[in-house]
């Protein structure tokens, strides 16, 4: 396996991985696998490409990914003109829920104004590729000036919790049952 940057082609690896590491949602639903790639996917891969890397397989397929948005307030700009509407009829009170939850971030932002994701396939887990992304990720950020990066996990996923910590995640707060991390960079 190897790291390298996201490439067009992997964008339907990506959604199907996204799909495959969610925990705790029904993704035999079209409506659950088509929200969850509209949260917390396609953005990313469609918009800052630049700041997104693969781990991939012996046949350069990616089983894992970290993507970014390296300002938050960029995102949320582009999320609730583009990405919102896309929800329309998956999730009830679509625009309210959104919106609760982008207006949530923003005090993270504020100091740490990039926002990732990070899901590998279990055949990616454990061999320290999920370090070896955050690395990557963080040496791009640092080289566009980024000062900060946060994220949010289930409290409940207590492996996710303590690799954040491992990797040096500070924990901000708790909320809804989301953990949120930021870590200067």
């Amino acid at each position: 396996m190897h790291i390298r940057p996201y490439e067009p082609k992997d964008a339907e690896r990506c959604r199907m991985i996204c799909i495959e590491t969610a925990t705790g949602h029904d993704t035999s639903l079209e409506k659950e696998r088509k929200r969850l790639t509209t949260l917390f996917c396609d953005y990313f891969v469609e918009n800052e490409p630049d700041v997104c890397f693969i781990v991939a397989n012996d046949d350069d397929q990616a089983v894992g990914y970290i993507i970014c948005a390296k300002n938050y307030a960029e995102y949320e700009r582009v999320f609730r003109k583009e990405y919102v509407p896309r929800l329309k009829g998956i999730v009830p009170f679509h625009r309210l829920s959104c919106g609760v939850g982008l207006l949530s971030h923003r005090k993270y932002a504020k100091t740490h104004p990039a926002h990732l994701h990070i899901d590998l396939l279990p055949e990616a887990q454990r061999q320290g590729n999920g370090t070896k992304l955050m690395n990557c990720l963080f040496a791009r950020l640092r080289e566009l000036d980024v000062p900060g990066v946060f994220l949010g996990v289930s409290e409940k996923n207590t492996g996710a919790l303590s690799f954040y910590r491992h990797i040096g995640f500070e924990e901000l707060n708790r909320m809804f049952g989301t953990v949120i991390f930021g870590m200067k960079l």
